[in-house]
Order: C-alpha cells, then structure tokens, then sequence
C-alpha cells in the first residue's frame, strides 16, 4: 500500500535520529507550548442510558463515572473555559469501518431484547457485559462523539479535545463485544481520521491500566496507525494479552507497541522512565498527524481495580508530553476508571493540561523506578529495537542489547537526577534573590527614613494638626453624606414589615431610631407609610422614638398613615400621644389629607382618637376648625368630594364639639346662679341696713311710703337687670354657638350635595338606581339632621339643671338662625328617620357594624362601599378584641 511505503520512508529516514534517541531518553526538557484555551469537550446525557447494577460492587461501570466528571468539570470552571462541541452518534458506515455487520446487529438486537423482556438489564457474565434497553443508542453516542472531537481537531475548530464518553470501547474486538466495551471507539476515530485529507499517520497511546486487546486486535496489520499501549500483565490480569512481544502482524508489524508491568502499584516514576525511554522515541519517529489518547483513569491512586498508584499530576504529565507531537493535535477519550472521585480529579487534570499548554511544574518524582520496571523496559527495548528502526534487518546479539539498555537507563537516572539537582539549585537561587531583594528594599528604606527623620521631626506638630483637622472634616463629610448601615437596614426592615429585622436592630443598640434619609423620613415614617401595623408597634416600644417626627415636607407619621388609609396605623400613632393637630408645610392636618382622599377607615380610626383623647371636645374643635393653606377645612375638602360614609363620621366629630359647649354652658350656669345669690345677699344686706336706719330715725308715714316706693324702685330695677341678664345670656349664647352652627350648615350643605350627586347617578342608572339612591340620601339626611339638630339643641342640658334654686331663663335653641336652617328638612327627617329606622339606629350608634343598606348600583360610591366598611370595622373589633 502507498500509505505504508510513506511510513517506512519516514521510518527509515528517522533511523539514526532513533537510535541516539533510544540510548539517551527523552528526560530533558522540550520548548514550552504557548497557552491555547481552544480546547473542544463533549458530553451527551445519552450515554447514561446504559445503566446496569445499582450497585457499583456489583458491576464497577456505572453512570457516575460520567456524571461526576462533567459536575467536576463544571466546579473547577473548566467545562466554562472550553468550547463545548455537539454531540453525535456514530453512523453506521463509520462502525463498519472497524466491526463486522453481524456485531452491529448484534447490539441493537441485545439492547432490544433487553426492551421486550421488561427487565431493566441482562448480564452476559462470559464477556463481562451487561445489556439495557438504552445500551445500543450510548454506544453509538460514545463512538461518535470521539469521531466528532477527531474531526473538530482536523479541521481546525479546535486544537485539542477531550470527549466524556461511556461505555467504554477498547476491550471491543472486530466481531464482538467484551470487557464493558461494546464499539471500539478509538479504532474507530482512527480510521475515520485516516480519511481526513493530509492525514498519513495516526498514532493511539492507551494508558488504561488493562490492555487495550480490542484495538490491537483491529489495528495490528496496519502500519498507517500505530498503538503504543501500558498496562498490567501476567499473573490473571484481564484480558490476559498485552505482551512485549506483540508487535502487530503483517504490514503493521513493529507499530503495535505494548510496554506490560509485570508488578502491581506502579507508580508516576515508572510511566515517566517508560515514556522517556519507549514512548516518546517511537512517537517522534513515527511523526504522527494526530495523537488519540484512549485515556483510562484506573491506574490511578485510590482506584478499586488497577492496584496502582498514578497521580492527577502524573497524568497530567504524560498529557503535557504528548502535546509535543503532530502539532498538538491530541484527542482524549474516556475509557476505564472506578473510582469516579479520583477519575474526576484525574480527568480534570489533563484538561487543565489541554488548556494551559504546559504542566506548571514538571513531574520529577523523588523515588527511582524498581527492578521490576528496569526489567519490564527492557525487555519492550530489545523486542522493539529490532523494529525501530525498521531498516537494521540485522539482530545484534542479547549482549550488546543489554549493556545498549543499561546505558540508556543509566544515562535516564542521571538525567532525572540532575534535573531534579537544577530545580533544587534554581529553587535556592530564587530564594537566595528574594532574601536579597528583600533586604535592598529593607535598606533603601532604612537609607530613606533616616534621611527624613530630621524633616519629620520639625513638621511632626504640623502634621498632626492637619491630620486631626482633616480627620473632623472626613468625619463631618461623613455624618452629612453617608448614614451609618444599620440605620438604612432598619428603614427597609420598616418599610418591608421585616419584624425580626426591626427587631434585631433595636436590640443591638447603639442605632439612632429617629435617624432619617435625604427626604426627611425616619423609620417610623417608613412603617407608617406602608401600613406596617408591626413594624409600628416596635418602633414605637423604643422609649427614645420620636411620634411627631416631621419630614422634609413637615409630615409627621400620622400624616402618612392617614393619606394611605393605614388606620390601624392612625390608632397605634394616636394610642402613643401622636398630635392629632399636626399640621404639614402647606398646613394640613392628617384628618385633611384623609378627607381629601377619601380615606374613610383613616377618617373613622382619626374621629375615635378624637374621642378617646383628653379633652375630645377641644380636639374636635381643633380638627374642624383648622384650615390649610388654601383657607380650606375639612368639612370644605368634604363638599368638594361628598362622600356619605365620611360625612357620617364628620357629624359625630361635631356631635363632640356639642358635648363641650353644653358642659360650657353648664359652667356658665353654675357661675351665673353663683352671681345672682351673692346678688341677693347684697340686697338683703341693703334691706337690713335700710331698716335699721329707718327704725333709729324715727320716720313716719311718709318715710314709710317712700321706703315703699324706693322698694319698688328697687324691685323694678332688679327685674330690669334680670332682663338685661337674660338679654346677655341669649347674646353669649348665640354666640357661643355660631362657630358650631357654621360647621353645621356646612355639613348639611355637604349632605344635600350627596343627595344631588346621588340623584343625578339615579337619573342615569333606571327605576331601581333611583330609588337605592334616594334610599340612600334619605338615610344620610337623616343621619345628618340628627346630628345636626343634637349638636344645635342644648335645651336638654338646661332642662337638666332645672331643679336647681332660683335660675334665669334661658333663650331657646330653636328660634332664629337655627329654625331657619333646619325647618325645611325637619320634617323630611323625621319621615326618612320612620322609613329608614335601620340606618338611624346604625348611625346613632359609631361602632354599631352596618349590616346592608340596600340594593342597586345606581347610588354614590359610598354607598357600594358599605359593606366593605362593616367588613373593616368587623376587623377592627376582632382586632382589637384579640390585641
């Protein structure tokens, strides 16, 4: 054949190169490869398919060899750094090229087989096999993800490449399966390679601890692939083949190396005596285009099969070597190793090697190979110089073979040595120039400080002004940029409700709880801002908080809670001692901001704090009175937007202020009758004074008739004082309530707009929108009217102190402005009040639940809130009841 002509060429032309190689090893170091991170890899959950005994004990090959070397890969950020190759199945005109079509269908038929009959795996004990339905398809998904990372090397995708494959193939001969393999999928990489153009020779280095039997079987009467292959023989190792004296058959004979260890526990040292004296000579005679690597892991350290003692790093070692050849076109595919943890770490290695080019340190183990390894190469010596090279047709006799191989070992171990000499002395010297580097940079500065010592000195004061001047500034700056990182935990554990947060930031102590953000806002802004009903109650247990903290727009936490309807909130504050009255920068009260959006639980929880506050006249008084900036009350933000749930709470805040001008008036009572008897005891007095004048001047008659004239005078200017009394008290009176009979009008102003807004949404609505509104106005009218005619009447109260002693009389509370005002609607009242006695009786009494008003959707918008305001105040009661 033409291609084995071009490989004898070569051979011969390499022969004297060959020869000095073989005597003097290959122990020195090659020139460094440039770090390349092309580096393609390949997995495919597919080959998990072939799954067998759960039990590892049971059948050593398992899925996790593979699954634990890609996560391993994944880990150490190596499967990230490689470029990731897709996947494929070996086609069945590439599995020819090395296995029989009767092998082929054997497999598919086994696997199927393994289908029919249910099971989830058969065992073929004689061939060290065990078959599942999945096995034909990760067969061939590991065969040709090898013949992908081949063709992604050739043609320059990648340069190098490691493929994650299983089950493994070299135990695989030509016509059967055996010894876990099934295709042999270095076989047949090499043969599809061999079809690449510019590809003459393709060498297969297998390190697996057993003998690959199956690709030397397939490839030994070729001489375009040569197999160079170490591993365990003798004494009952499987497969039992693998001896130095198999060379190959035909025209490739010489090109199937076999380097067998005849002793168990090989170590790193003796696969580095075996590649520096038989690998690598025959490798660079040869010049292969492409190096596959059927890279078996159970040699390794720890594993369970191979009993010997290889490294990661002597793995990694080897990888590194063979990167010297055909470019560094090298493809690594998995084949044995059962220990998946020490498999992994091995595998890594030699990826890490792929990527980085070049070991990071040589592997120059302290030990020398044993006899048993001397003797095991050189015996593959003397059996392989007879092929390499291939032009000595002459045998030279054992003698001079063996001095030829003492010499090369001992020129081999003086080499190690004095290489391991050069990195103990480069090593030395390096310590020796970073000690003397060191002590330069120590007497430079030793040099450099006593040069200014004498300047220090002088500018020591200096500096240490400066430096606490600077030192105040950087902490001002500080303090006024920057608030420290608890204080920002604490307003996002508010803001969010993260109570044990809040709480673990209070305990901690040394935390300003009123520390506020850029917009003026503390932690108890936060939480009261988002209803945080929890995070409140914390902040509030804190005996430094402050309730009426004000923001950057003067808003306290009250505000905030009211303009978001936060009334549990409202009550928490309010409970605490917060001011109702707190006016913000444009001088709203938290009961405008409520009003005005139409906060009505906020408006509810305010007009009960109201109650529930010392003096709950004055505070109503205060609520109802203040106007914003825009010269605005409540009551004016509550006709701008009527709502008839919020005028009902309205009313019952001006139902207090009634309560505290009757309690006034009784006051004033009490100081007028207190007046009116020391009245009368002045005029006694003067009677008695008058009588005893009369009696000692002697008068007569017409003394006595002008005493009675006098004394009619007199009780004729009492009755005119009485009357002028009375006057005043009306006057006082009238006046005394004008503020409240403004509020009044107002809130019956409010309460006709609710039911001309009502009206006209009934208008639109039909029939029965009409009458639910009218329903509706009616109950609010007289909700509206009780309140109003209650706050307008303190009759009761006077009628109360009736059996006082003697009492002037006091002017009615229904003439005048107040009859005008509430005439009209008297009477409607009192019809509406008889219609609608429920809504009466429910408005009569504030924390009554209201249990449905009606029916149609064509009233106002308060009223299709009913009964999510009986829901809510249910809450509130059960709340309450429960806290």
């Amino acid at each position: 054949m033409e291609v084995e002509e071009d490989v004898l060429d070569a051979a011969e032309r390499s022969a004297r190169r060959l020869a000095k190689k073989l005597k003097r090893g290959t122990t020195g170091p090659a020139a460094a490869l440039q770090s390349d991170e092309s580096v393609g890899l390949l997995y495919d959950e597919a080959i998990l398919l072939h799954t067998g005994p759960q039990d590892p004990s049971e059948h050593p090959e398992q899925p996790a060899r593979a699954t634990v070397m890609w996560r391993v890969f994944q880990q150490a950020g190596l499967a990230d750094r490689c470029c990731r190759l897709p996947p494929r199945e070996a086609m069945r005109t590439e599995l020819a090229l090395c296995h029989t079509e009767d092998h082929i269908d054997h497999v598919e038929l086994a696997s199927q087989a393994a289908r029919s009959t249910g099971q989830r795996y058969l065992e073929d004990h004689g061939a060290s096999l065990y078959w599942t339905p999945g096995t034909a398809q990760a067969a061939r998904m590991a065969a040709g993800c090898v013949i992908q990372a081949v063709q992604a090397v050739l043609s320059g995708a990648v340069r190098r490449a490691m493929a994650v494959v299983r089950p493994p193939g070299h135990h695989a001969v030509c016509e059967r399966a055996m010894g876990f393999c099934f295709f042999n999928n270095v076989a047949v990489a090499a043969r599809v390679a061999l079809q690449h153009p510019g590809v003459r020779r393709v060498a297969i280095v297998d390190w697996d601890v057993h003998h690959g039997n199956g690709t030397q079987d397939i490839l030994e009467s070729r001489a375009d692939v040569l197999t160079l292959s170490l591993h365990r023989y003798g004494r009952g190792f499987y497969p039992g083949t693998g001896a130095a004296a198999e060379v190959g058959r035909g025209p490739g004979r010489g090109f199937n190396v076999n380097v067998p260890w005849t002793a168990p526990d090989r170590k790193d040292v003796d696969y580095v005596a075996a590649f520096s004296l038989v690998v690598e000579p025959v490798l660079q005679a040869y010049a292969p285009d492409l190096v596959i690597v059927a890279a078996g892991f159970d040699a390794a350290d720890g594993d369970p099969v191979g009993d010997c003692s290889l490294t990661p790093g002597g793995y990694g070692w080897m990888t590194e070597r063979l990167l010297r050849f055909a470019g560094g076109k090298v493809v690594l595919a998995l084949e044995g190793g059962y220990n998946t943890g020490v498999t992994a770490a091995c595998a890594a290695a030699c990826v890490r090697t792929l990527l980085e080019g070049a070991s990071t340190a040589p592997l120059l183990p302290d030990t020398q190979p044993d006899t048993a390894t001397k003797r095991n190469l050189e015996q593959v010596y003397m059996t392989q110089r007879a092929h390499w090279p291939l032009c000595c047709a002459a045998q030279r006799p054992a003698r001079s073979l063996a001095a030829e191989f003492e010499e090369a070992w001992q020129e081999m171990l003086h080499h190690l040595a004095a290489e391991r000499a050069r990195l103990g002395r480069f090593a030395e010297v390096a310590a020796l120039r970073r000690r003397l580097a060191a002590a330069e940079e120590a007497l430079a500065a030793a040099a450099a400080q006593a040069a200014e010592m004498a300047a220090l000195r002088r500018a020591a004061r200096r500096q240490r002004h400066e430096v606490t001047v600077h030192e105040g500034r950087l902490q001002r700056l500080r303090a006024k940029l920057q608030l420290p990182s608890d204080a920002e935990r604490l307003w996002l554990a508010a803001s969010t409700g993260d109570v044990e947060e809040v709480r673990r930031l209070l305990e901690g102590g040394g935390l300003d709880v009123n520390a506020a953000d850029q917009q003026g806002l503390s932690a108890l802004h936060h939480a009261a801002a988002a209803g945080e009903a929890a995070a409140v109650r914390l902040l509030l247990a804190d005996p430094d908080v402050t309730v009426d903290a004000l923001d950057h727009g003067r808003l306290t936490p009250l505000h905030h809670a009211a303009r978001n309807d936060h009334h549990r909130v409202v009550r928490q504050l309010a409970a605490a001692g917060a001011s109702l009255t707190a006016t913000s920068k444009l001088l709203n009260t938290p009961l405008h901001m409520a009003v005005k959006w139409r906060q009505r639980r906020a408006v509810r929880a305010l007009v009960r704090a109201a109650a529930a506050a010392p003096d709950p006249a004055a505070t109503a008084a205060a609520l109802l009175r203040a106007a914003n900036k825009a010269g605005q009350t409540a009551l004016a933000q509550l006709e701008r937007r009527p709502s008839r749930r919020i005028s009902k709470h309205m009313a019952r805040l001006v139902e207090l202020t009634r309560i505290k001008r009757e309690l006034e008036e009784e006051d004033e009572d009490e100081e007028e009758d207190d007046e009116y008897e020391a009245d009368q005891e002045e005029d006694e007095e003067e009677d008695e004074e008058e009588e005893g004048r009369g009696r000692g001047g002697g008068r007569g008659s017409g003394g006595e008739k002008e005493e009675d004239g006098s004394g009619s005078d007199s009780d004729g200017d009492d009755d005119s004082e009485e009357e002028e009394d009375s006057e005043d008290e009306e006057d006082d009176s009238d006046s005394s309530g004008g503020g409240e009979r403004a509020l009044l009008e107002q809130l019956q102003q409010q309460a006709h707009a609710v039911q001309r807004t009502a009206a006209q949404r009934a208008d639109g609505g039909g029939g029965g929108a009409a009458a639910a509104a009218a329903a509706a106005d009616a109950g609010h009218r007289s909700a509206a009217a009780a309140a109003a005619t209650a706050a307008a009447s303190p009759s009761a109260g006077a009628a109360a102190g009736g059996d006082r002693g003697v009492k002037r009389a006091r002017p009615s509370r229904s003439d005048g402005g107040d009859d005008s005002s509430n005439g009209s609607s008297s009477d409607d009242d009192e019809k509406e009040e008889e219609e609608d006695g429920d809504e009466d009786d429910e408005d009569a009494d504030y924390a009554a639940p209201r249990r449905g008003d009606g029916g149609g959707g064509g009233g106002s918008d308060d009223d299709d809130d009913d009964e999510d305001d009986e829901d809510d105040e249910d809450d509130d009661d059960e709340e309450e009841s429960s806290g």
